[in-house]
């Protein structure tokens, strides 16, 4: 007799979450899927075996459940015929893996493993146990990458990273496969230059900051800025991220939400960046921009909060209109353009944001709705929100080029907004550690070399200004 049944682990993570994971018991004997997902154990309901309702993510996490509980429900077998005593085949243990992405909603992971199981299939390796590969098999994987695909060293890479970390995940699963007697990575290099990150200046993004407030963007070439800067001011969060986030993600003064890429907790306090971008998406019975709505008539608002934060923002433009005329008279006598804000505009800025803050978690707490997009509903499966998000985000990306073009900077991607915060973090001598923390990397190796490619970069930079100078005692 066979029984499933979704359980929290009994020992906690080093972070003091606890996994959830599904047990499978067949003939009393005890097999654990992890279901990729952990959370506090406070968040756990014992007597309905779900996440509690409270916990902000718990539609998501409780759909992952039921994910699991349908697959293994119903009397189907959990390792087929071939794979007993350890005799599992390559294909098996690629198929497993892309269940297991697909169960997380991982949806570029079961992408690419589809596309490396098609490899495998060419050259007949999908049949192969997973205990005879060995490094002759590898040889001629790399021999079909280079002389028969031409693939970059790049791809190359990725692709021998993730049979590497697919035989790691064999490790967990003894009763099914069996590891190769030999290391057959031992030795093994990919060697191949990673791509230079594009990031921009902290001066880029006060100008970009300062176009969401006076519009002189298309509306969409807006919308794509606004997406970027809320990515930049919440420590680089992803596209699909930013896309997913609801209302519901924001309670007592925080944003919390649960990265997709590694299903790790992430919370962002709310500060002032962030709350100026969200106003933009709150109905208009609650905010309206002054300097967008100068030519009708004052708003009537219901919401006290809406009623200051507007005569604040009424008050600052006029003076602002003001500063700018008064720097500019300034500028003409003295050759030099003050910038800075006066310390009255910073007194209303500061009044202002704390409002906001206050304003967008009221709404939030009777507002669970989608943030950023109208796109999703609960009638699409994975699949289909993974191919829509990333349509949105190359329209995004598309507006972006537009963005840059006005700019007049350098071509650049809404990833670009996780890069800046890295750049501009490291150059404001932030410990590496606290770095790691805010990108939710699970390693400080993975920060370090996240951070070297900017490294390079400015050491290329430094190069290029040392042979234009030799080059100029030449002309």
């Amino acid at each position: 007799m066979r029984s499933v049944k979704p359980i929290l682990w009994s020992r906690p993570t080093s972070d003091g979450h606890y996994q959830i994971k599904i047990r499978i018991t067949e003939n009393r004997k005890p097999t654990y899927i992890n279901v990729g997902i952990k959370v506090k154990k406070g968040d756990w309901n014992e007597y309905k075996d779900r996440v509690k309702t409270s916990h902000p993510n718990s539609e998501y996490f409780n759909n992952l459940i039921e994910t699991f509980l349908s697959r293994y429900f119903g009397g189907e077998q959990l390792i087929k015929k071939d794979s007993i005593q350890g005799n599992g085949t390559l294909g098996l243990l690629f198929e497993m893996r892309i269940k297991d992405f697909e169960s997380q909603s991982r949806m570029s992971a079961v992408r690419r493993y589809h596309t490396l199981l098609k490899h495998f299939k060419t050259l007949n390796f999908d049949k192969i146990q997973v205990k005879e590969l060995s490094i002759a098999h590898r040889q001629r994987l790399d021999n079909y990458f280079i002389s028969e695909l031409k693939i970059e060293p790049s791809t190359r890479h990725s692709y021998h990273k993730a049979i590497k970390t697919t035989l790691n995940y064999a490790k967990g699963l003894p009763n099914s496969f069996q590891l190769p007697k030999d290391d057959i990575y031992f030795n093994h290099k990919v060697q191949f230059k990673p791509k230079i990150k594009v990031s921009l200046t902290s001066n880029e993004i006060h100008k970009m900051f300062d176009s969401t407030n006076y519009r002189f963007t298309s509306e969409k070439q807006t919308f794509a800025i606004q997406l970027f800067l809320f990515s930049f001011s919440t420590m680089g969060m992803r596209f699909k991220d930013v896309l997913f986030l609801k209302w519901g993600n924001i309670k007592s003064g925080d944003l919390s939400y649960v990265m997709s890429k590694n299903n790790r907790d992430m919370n962002v306090k709310l500060n002032g960046n962030i709350v100026n971008i969200l106003k933009y998406f709150l109905p208009s019975e609650l905010y309206m921009n002054p300097s967008i709505n100068f030519k009708l008539s004052k708003p009537k608002f219901n919401n006290p909060l809406s009623i200051q934060i507007y005569e604040l923002e009424s008050e600052y433009y006029d003076l602002k209109g003001k500063q700018i005329r008064l720097n500019l008279m300034q500028s003409i006598s003295s050759r030099k353009y003050n910038h800075l804000e006066s310390s009255k505009l910073k007194k209303i800025i500061k009044y202002r944001d704390s409002l906001l803050i206050l304003l967008i978690q009221q709404f939030a707490k009777t507002n669970n709705g989608y943030i950023f997009t109208n796109k999703f509903d609960d009638n699409l499966n994975y699949q289909q929100i993974y191919d829509r998000a990333g349509s949105l985000n190359a329209i995004i990306n598309l507006d972006l080029k537009g963005v840059a073009k006005i700019f007049e900077i350098r071509e650049f991607s809404f990833h670009s907004a996780r890069h800046t915060f890295a750049y501009l973090s490291r150059q404001n001598k932030t410990d590496i550690y606290l770095i790691s923390k805010c990108l939710g990397h699970s390693s400080l190796s993975i920060t370090e070399q996240y951070l070297r490619t900017f490294e390079d970069q400015e050491v290329y930079d430094v190069n290029d200004s040392m042979v234009d100078l030799i080059s100029s005692f030449y002309k």
